[in-house]
């Protein structure tokens, strides 16, 4: 399984590639925003590249702590499942 991050400080860019390489910032993240849980929970890979802008510390979380949590607070899973619908 993978892994979920969450920004603890810093700033964290989304970027995409288009077919010739050439890279589109799409946002950035900061606390206490996380990335990889969508390809974490769906088993797929990431669909955008995740580059740190400056000083950071980004928590590591594995999928399946991310899970067992999820299933020990039903009320907030249901919560996260529908953000990402």
């Amino acid at each position: 399984m993978g892994l979920t991050y969450i920004v603890n400080s810093g700033e964290v860019e989304i970027i995409d590639c288009d077919p010739m390489g050439k890279e589109h910032l799409l946002g950035v993240l900061h606390p206490p925003d996380i990335f990889g849980e969508v390809g974490a929970i769906c088993c797929r890979l990431q669909s955008y590249i995740y580059r740190t802008k400056n000083m950071r510390q980004i928590l590591r979380l594995k999928t399946t702590t991310l899970i067992k949590e999820m299933q020990a607070q039903m009320p907030d899973n249901s919560s996260i499942l529908n953000s990402f619908l």
